[in-house]
């Protein structure tokens, strides 16, 4: 890993891309900590970064979601 995800690249993705990337991070999360615990981690920081990487997607996805119900609100008033 090594490599954080920048909220302004996020948002250039579609949804689907986004949720695709969470899911490939989750299955690497899992990894690490199995390596982790087994004591066979050397970077014991990615595990910290890949999970603020997953939160950073998930809240670029929750931006998405609050835009489209916001514009839906003002569209019925």
């Amino acid at each position: 890993m090594g490599v954080t995800v920048k909220p302004s690249e996020l948002r250039g993705k579609s949804e689907k891309e986004l949720a695709k990337h969470v899911e490939e991070l989750k299955e690497s999360l899992f990894q690490m900590k199995m390596k982790k615990a087994a004591g066979a981690l050397k970077q014991t920081a990615d595990v910290r970064n890949t999970k603020k990487d997953i939160a950073r997607i998930l809240t670029v996805l929750k931006e998405g979601t609050y835009a489209e119900d916001k514009g839906r609100k003002s569209r019925k008033q």
